[in-house]
């Protein structure tokens, strides 16, 4: 049965998946800084950074312990959440790699 709060998990779960992509590039600009901004090797780090802390899976790892501690119920929208994670690791990845370059 489809609800409402179905509907909020998803859309949770798309602004971890955003929020994660951000966050990721954030972190590789900050973190892996050289004195030429625009040297290939520089670029190639942020984006291989970018790419590797953007597809992290976070809700695979409490799957078990949602199921186990809160019930079977909640851990079905906890793969529900999960399921935009998924699309953006396995659909969207080849595009954003092309827009990446």
């Amino acid at each position: 049965k489809v609800s409402v709060e179905m509907g909020y998990v998803f859309l949770a779960g798309t602004l971890l998946a955003i929020i994660q992509l951000g966050s990721s590039e954030l972190a590789s600009r900050f973190v892996i800084k050289e004195e030429n901004e625009d040297s290939n090797e520089t670029r190639t780090l942020r984006r291989t950074a970018g790419l590797q802390l953007g597809t992290m899976a976070p809700a695979l790892s409490v799957y078990s312990f949602t199921r186990e501690f809160v019930g079977s119920e909640f851990a079905g929208l906890a793969a529900l959440a999960d399921i935009p994670t998924k699309i953006y690791t396995l659909i969207l990845i080849p595009y954003y790699l092309r827009f990446r370059g």
